[in-house]
Order: C-alpha cells, then sequence, then structure tokens
C-alpha cells in the first residue's frame, strides 16, 4: 500500500470513529443522499453516486475559507474503486457513508422510539 493511500485509509478510519462517536456530525444537503460536515480547516462530503444507497460513495474534500465559508474548488476527491479488487478505500467509503446516514436520520433515536412503540402495544395487550 502506497503512503498516500495508507493516510487516506487512516484519515478515513479516525471520521468514522469520531462520527460514531457523535464527535464529528453531519448534515444532508441537496439530496438525502449527500452529506457534508465542516470542520476546522477543511468541508468533506460523503456522496452516494447513484442516489440508491448503495456502491459507489464519492467522498470529496473543499477548504473552508477564512470567512467560514466553503471555497468550491474541489481539493480531493476518492472514488470507489470499480475494477472489481477490494480496494481498501472501498470498504471505509461504504462505512462511513451508512455510518453517517444512521447518524444524520438519527437512526437510534429511531430504533429506539420503535421499540418503545411495540412495547406499548405488547404492555397494552398483556390484560386481554
Amino acid at each position: 500500500m502506497s503512503e498516500r493511500l495508507e493516510k487516506q485509509v487512516e484519515f478515513l478510519d479516525r471520521l468514522i470513529q469520531l462520527t460514531e462517536q457523535g464527535k464529528v456530525r453531519w448534515r444532508n444537503q441537496r439530496t438525502e443522499y449527500w452529506f457534508t460536515t465542516e470542520l476546522n480547516r477543511f468541508a468533506y462530503a460523503i456522496i452516494c453516486r447513484d442516489e440508491d444507497d448503495v456502491a459507489p460513495y464519492l467522498f470529496r474534500v473543499f477548504r473552508l475559507l477564512p470567512s467560514g465559508e466553503v471555497d468550491t474548488t474541489m481539493l480531493e476527491e476518492w472514488m470507489w474503486n470499480f475494477e472489481g479488487d477490494d480496494h481498501p478505500l472501498d470498504e471505509r467509503l461504504a462505512r462511513l457513508y451508512r455510518v453517517v446516514k444512521r447518524a444524520t436520520i438519527g437512526y437510534s433515536e429511531l430504533v429506539d422510539g420503535m421499540l418503545q412503540d411495540i412495547s406499548e402495544i405488547d404492555g397494552l395487550t398483556d390484560g386481554i
């Protein structure tokens, strides 16, 4: 693995971990398949290219201006590998997309609410 690829893998692993911990917050941008976050120096986007929640995924990097606005000139794009090999970025891009989507829609809260919903019905039917 090249040094560049190693750094990309390390970056994505850390970004996934921080997102899972709730330290990096994402929001929908443009469509339900496009998510962005802004950190200190850069803004990032994870996108499902075909808008169907499956690969290919794109990861884009933009510079933040001193004003806090995003410079729309893309600095970097990491794209799903189409060669059929197990490329190290593929798994990470897919995982990042899933983690971000779940965090953005409040998946944990959704499931908790669903369980509470069914528990309330189950509790109501115990005496019947």
